[in-house]
């Protein structure tokens, strides 16, 4: 018999064995195709080029992170395939075959599944390719006319990037059956990923894991935007140990206690659980880490959005802002705005420029500028000594905030609070404002700490519409009149949508999170999948034995909800330390988007057990 038919008949009688290995590299597939389909997508013409550049620079770094991904993701289903097959394998040598000719039968097989893979994922992507381009403007709040639209670029470049992927790892999984023995061959599948440790290795790993973990923790909760790279290795290092060493060490202990371990008959899968957790501790460590990466990809996505939403809500607080060295400006500048369109707020202050980026507000005076527009302002006034910063939103900030002391003329300040509500408009954006109360205001325009100027605010009833004619008579206005009466002009352009690409990154990220939720529980119903086979043996000699097929059924549903559970339980606390850091980092509350990252986990991981039970249990026959 040739090989290629000996092949075809094994790959035919082991589909629903590889289903789980098929359908998760079909899933991966079809991600990156559709993330590759927008890039070459005449949709995104409609963004404008600017906005256009930054979306195909968010995909382009989303596709960087699904590449990286996806080695290690058929990294680990090659393996786990490979290791249920080496035994079959091993029998063939007692048929004639050698290691070569093992080597092509598996290449073979994996080549035909690779290739079902390919078919599988390319035909789910390009008939999901205009739904997933929906979806994704969708969550941008991007209004857009899909068009379907098919070429072979993006085709081809997901077929190279996955080919060239899986046969790294379809040629070393060739060379290891090269270098197999027979009893590597036969004992594989009890080999992996397990390693004999003594007790007081484990006690040393459990105890260094705590420590780690703790450390990681810790560092998170006041964390240095530099030092975050440092946080992550010490959480991914101390996860490695927790459950390589720490929770093997609690299941043991708990073994040991008799009266716990024969109540309830725990006998019958509380050794099954320390042996799985000692043989695949790696595997839960992956998990749990996909998991947390997920939580904190959507916090970044929301994070991400509010504070969009806060750009673009300051950015429109006044549509014109008119700095003067003139104080009665105001009737001159409205009566040429009226004679355009009409104004919904008008507004003047004054401000005193202490420096090249800095100004000083009164207390009252930004109070009267909170009414007029609406905003909240609730803050005490003042002491003599002290200010309150008012700051501009940004996107993305690498420095926390750090409260102190300012010297303003020959007084120092204290910093009581740090405000970015933009009572000032868009002069936040290029001026920090210090509110000190009234007297102190003017005792520093008396002594002339600072150049006085005056500011005119002014928001147009209907911004899109008057803005260019609004914006048109004011340049006119300026060109008739001296200089000092009209020093500098910001402009608000509502109909300006050069920041809509803000908007996809929050898409992406709920993209990426449920890509990895679902890898997550993809590696887990693959390893359970596979242990089931393993344990055929044991479960089919205690029905011999005359044991209840019910109590061995709810055996199998408590040792896998323990597997579950295990790596949703440390997520769960690693993830409220990683939003707690990253809503810090960002200034925003995300209590409630890790509340909603932890529910989808747990629904997707309680379906992935439902599926795992079925599976496991028509496996062990």
């Amino acid at each position: 018999m040739k090989m290629f038919k000996f092949a075809l008949i094994n790959f035919k009688g082991s589909v629903k064995s590889c289903v789980s290995l098929v359908i998760s590299l079909s899933v991966t597939i079809a991600v990156i195709y559709d993330f590759i389909a927008i890039i070459y997508s005449n949709n995104l013409t409609i963004l404008g080029e600017r906005n256009r550049d930054f979306v195909e620079m968010l995909v382009n770094a989303a596709l960087f992170i699904l590449g990286c991904f996806m080695f290690f993701f058929i990294w680990y289903a090659t393996d786990t395939f490979l290791t249920r097959r080496k035994r079959e394998m091993g029998i063939y040598i007692f048929m004639g075959l050698t290691n070569q000719k093992i080597g092509e039968l598996y290449a073979i097989e994996a080549v035909l599944t690779g290739a079902l893979s390919l078919i599988v994922g390319l035909s789910a992507g390009v008939a999901l390719k205009e739904l997933f381009q929906m979806i994704l403007f969708a969550l941008a709040e991007t209004e857009i006319d899909i068009s379907f639209e098919y070429r072979l670029m993006p085709v081809a470049k997901t077929v190279i990037i996955f080919s060239a992927v899986y046969l790294i790892f379809m040629l070393k999984g060739y060379l290891s059956i090269l270098k197999s023995s027979i009893l590597d061959l036969l004992s594989s599948s009890r080999q992996n990923e397990y390693v004999q440790q003594s007790g007081a290795v484990l006690i040393i790993k459990a105890l260094l894991g705590i420590a780690v973990l703790s450390a990681g923790y810790y560092w998170s909760v006041d964390p240095d935007p530099y030092a975050i790279l440092g946080v992550t290795v010490l959480v991914v290092a101390g996860t490695y140990m927790l459950f390589g060493g720490f929770i093997p060490v609690v299941f043991q202990t708990l073994a040991k206690n008799k009266r716990f371990l024969y109540q309830k008959q725990r006998c019958l899968w509380i050794n099954s659980v320390i042996f799985r957790m000692r043989k695949n501790y790696r595997t839960y460590a992956i998990v749990c880490v996909l998991a947390v990466c997920a939580a904190a990809v959507l916090a970044t996505g929301f994070a991400m959005k509010s504070r969009y939403v806060r750009i673009t809500s300051s950015h429109n607080t006044y549509t014109f802002q008119i700095l003067s060295l003139e104080s009665t400006l105001d009737n001159e500048l409205t009566q040429v705005i009226e004679n355009v369109c009409d104004i919904a707020v008008k507004s003047q202050n004054s401000i005193l420029e202490v420096s090249e980026r800095a100004a000083v507000v009164s207390y009252s005076e930004v109070q009267r500028l909170a009414r007029s527009t609406g905003l909240e302002f609730s803050l005490a006034e003042p002491s003599d000594s002290e200010t309150i910063q008012l700051s501009h939103e940004v996107l993305l900030s690498m420095v926390l905030e750090d409260w102190g002391n300012i010297m303003i003329g020959e007084r120092e300040y204290k910093i009581t609070d740090v405000l970015r509500t933009p009572y000032l408009g868009l002069f936040h954006t290029y001026v920090e404002f210090y509110v000190v109360n009234d007297a102190e205001y003017e005792r520093l325009v008396t002594q002339h700490y600072g150049n006085l100027y005056y500011l005119y605010n002014y928001l147009l009833a209907n911004p899109k519409a008057d803005f260019a004619a609004a914006d048109t008579a004011l340049n006119e206005f300026k060109s008739k009149n001296k200089d000092n009466y009209y020093i500098g002009k910001i402009a608000s352009n509502p109909n300006d949508d050069e920041d809509e690409w803000m908007r996809f990154i929050y898409s992406i990220c709920c993209v990426m999170f449920l890509v990895f939720i679902l890898a997550s529980g993809a590696i887990m119903f693959m390893k359970l999948s596979n242990d089931a086979y393993e344990e055929k043996g044991r479960y089919l000699t205690m029905k011999k034995l005359g044991l209840d097929e019910g109590k061995l059924a709810l055996s199998i549903k408590k040792e896998l909800a323990t597997a579950y559970i295990l790596p949703f339980g440390v997520m769960s606390v690693s993830a409220f330390f990683a939003v707690n850091a990253l809503g810090k980092m960002m200034y925003e509350k995300l209590w409630g988007i890790y509340g909603i990252s932890v529910l989808v986990v747990f629904i997707i991981f309680a379906a992935c057990y439902a599926v795992s039970v079925r599976a496991y249990v028509r496996n062990v026959g």
